[in-house]
């Protein structure tokens, strides 16, 4: 059991943290949002204490949500974006391009990335893609001292979809 009372790839709710996270190596979570409010707090939260602790942070959300994203992040320095609906066209390109250019320029240093990699408009025939970007991701960084936390839309994405993200995520919160 986790300190928030659960277990890895069950629903979780709190902070997302846990005892069970590896201390210096990656922590891949997925949080399970409710709303526009609920995302904006989940996304600020998660920077906020990154750059408290001297993070470099990375903020991948699709063209819709980089603005207010931007704005709800506007007094936080240190923070980079990146648009996913363009780097992300094809989720198999988000990990060696994006993700892995982002981690390369830190070397050593404990990172933090959130993203949106699959949303409620992404088109259904990428929704595997974007299952296989998840896994990829924890292959790709396993080891790396890396904190990433994937954003999903709980009341939205189809009941499949979230079914694949338990799958591919060992750690799951739900805000509220």
């Amino acid at each position: 059991m986790d300190a928030a009372g659960g277990r890895p790839g069950e629903m979780v709710t709190g902070d997302g943290r846990s005892s069970s996270y590896p201390p210096d190596g990656l922590r891949h979570d997925a949080l399970l949002y409710d709303d526009d409010r609920d995302y904006l707090d989940a996304i600020r939260a998660f920077v906020a204490d990154g750059r408290a602790r001297g993070e470099p942070v990375l903020v991948a959300v699709p063209t819709h949500r980089l603005a207010p994203v931007r704005s709800a992040l506007a007094a936080l320095d240190g923070v980079e974006f990146a648009d996913l609906a363009v780097l992300g066209r094809n989720p198999a390109a988000i990990v060696p391009t994006a993700l892995h250019r982002f981690v390369r320029r830190f070397p050593g240093r404990r990172l933090r990335i959130i993203g949106e990699s699959l949303w409620p408009e992404r088109p259904p025939a990428t929704h595997r893609h974007c299952v296989e970007h998840e896994a990829a991701l924890e292959l790709a960084f396993a080891g790396l001292p890396l904190a990433a936390r994937c954003l999903f839309d709980r009341t939205r994405l189809p009941a499949a979809a979230l079914a694949d993200i338990r799958r591919t995520h060992r750690w799951l919160t739900a805000r509220g």
